[in-house]
């Protein structure tokens, strides 16, 4: 894997995935290694590794994956849920009269 980061960065590509663009220029005053990825702020190692992540389980079919349907899913079974509760609460208040 190390020699697959190294390809990129050697060949002129950003190290994010699907990025033709060149790796951003390396500072004249700093000493260390040249940078891996192109000047946009969102290429970033943490997002290209999100995105790398994304796409194995893109390729795989991975079902737990969330799709736009799961997504809000949570959120409405949360609304049920309080609803319920603020009925348990008016229940209890009036036993409490």
């Amino acid at each position: 894997m190390i020699e697959t980061t190294e390809q990129h960065s050697e060949a002129g590509m950003c190290r994010y995935p699907g990025c033709p663009a060149p790796p951003a220029p390396a500072p004249a005053d700093k000493p260390g290694r040249r940078p891996s990825y192109c000047v946009d702020a969102n290429h970033t190692p943490l997002t290209a590794y999100r995105e790398r992540q994304r796409l194995k389980k893109a390729a795989v079919g991975d079902p737990s994956a969330p799709t736009p349907e799961d997504l809000d899913r949570p959120v409405s079974l949360s609304q049920v849920r309080a609803g319920e509760l603020v009925g348990r609460i008016e229940a209890l208040a009036v036993g409490l009269e």
